[in-house]
């Protein structure tokens, strides 16, 4: 018998639920997320079949669209505005309507960027958990400053609090944060991972609700504030006349990432990062044999559980946000390497 054999790696296969593609086209929507060094885009060939694109960009951290044909991607040490490179109403060779270029980037520095929103004037505010703060982008500096909790008493890389996530009001403004501490002491969020996490309003910095696990993603829509409980692996709301989380629906994976699009949302799910666990958390007691996925979960939310999936094996253990494209069926984009963000050039028409 051989003492060897030859095999191949697999990195993000995607397993789809059966429903998954039909869900995209009853709701006109496309799929961006960030899972390790890469980018992906799916959406549906013109036989609506599943189509995925992934694109090389280096850590990728959070997504948002900037409007139908932008789109902002926060990656290790970058900012990087995106551009949709073709006319409406027109596909490239291969059937994509959306061609998403990269255009500017802006280098930030390890910021540990969480969550990225932009703004009502059309400008980007991202969580920066490595300083405490919420931040936009500068002409100067590798970060502009805009809110720090009141509990944290120093704009220091220390990482004390782990600010998450940033949800905008109905002004366009930023409205709460989500942190995983009320920490003012470096890292020192790490030891109340189980039930230190806060909402914070930044109008008062009042903490509207406590006893959350590493929350992300905090999504504002009308009277409700949605985000995902990761560390329980939650999604739900709160009540913020009230204050109290209300969990809705629970996914097999560290909740992160999340987009609401009618009664639905949207959920980044993630397997522990290599060499870690989930011990100490909720999710490891809740967790069934099987353990925990690495994938995007379409949670019914007047149900309260998961309609479909797109799971990712084989590749980056974690996936670190969603966003959705309404409108866009076929989404694509250039990666920062290879022929295409060479040879690919945007002109003017003549006249």
């Amino acid at each position: 018998m051989s003492e060897f054999e030859l095999v191949r790696l697999a990195f993000h296969e995607v397993d789809a639920s059966p429903g998954f593609a039909a869900w995209l086209a009853s709701e006109h929507v496309s799929l961006v997320l960030t899972s390790g060094s890469r980018l992906f885009l799916v959406g549906l060939r013109a036989d609506g079949s599943l189509s995925v694109t992934d694109r090389q960009y280096g850590l990728c951290n959070a997504v948002a669209p900037g409007g139908p044909d932008s789109l902002w991607l926060a990656t290790r040490f970058q900012v990087w505005r995106m551009e949709n490179a073709l006319p409406p109403g027109e596909a490239t060779d291969d059937g994509h309507d959306r061609l998403f270029v990269p255009q500017t980037a802006w280098t930030t520095g390890l910021l540990g960027v969480h969550d990225l929103a932009i703004d009502g004037e059309g400008a980007p505010v991202f969580a920066n958990s490595r300083f405490s703060c919420v931040s936009g982008l500068s002409e100067r500096l590798n970060f502009e400053p805009l809110w720090m909790p009141p509990f944290v008493s120093a704009l220091v890389p220390e990482n004390r609090c782990h600010l998450t996530g940033v949800a905008l009001g109905a002004d366009g403004r930023p409205a709460y944060v989500t942190c995983a501490a009320e920490s003012d002491a470096s890292q020192g969020w790490r030891e109340r991972r189980r039930d230190g996490g806060v909402l914070v309003r930044i109008s008062d910095g009042q903490s509207v609700c406590s006893g959350l696990s590493i929350p992300h993603s905090p999504r504002l829509r009308e009277d409700q504030l949605w985000l995902a409980n990761g560390g329980a692996g939650e999604v739900g709301y709160v009540d913020l006349a009230g204050g109290g989380f209300q969990p809705v629906a629970f996914v097999p994976g560290f909740s992160r990432g999340l987009a609401l699009h009618g009664r639905f949302a949207i959920v980044g799910a993630s397997k522990p990062p290599r060499d870690d666990t989930f011990d100490g958390l909720v999710l490891a007691e809740r967790l069934g044999p099987s353990g925990a996925a690495c994938g995007v979960f379409v949670v019914d939310l007047e149900a309260g559980e998961v309609a479909h999936s797109l799971v990712l094996n084989g590749g980056a253990p974690e996936v670190h946000d969603v966003a959705l494209l309404p409108g866009a069926r076929s989404p694509s984009a250039v990666g920062i390497g290879g022929d295409d963000i060479q040879e690919l050039v945007t002109i003017p028409l003549p006249g």
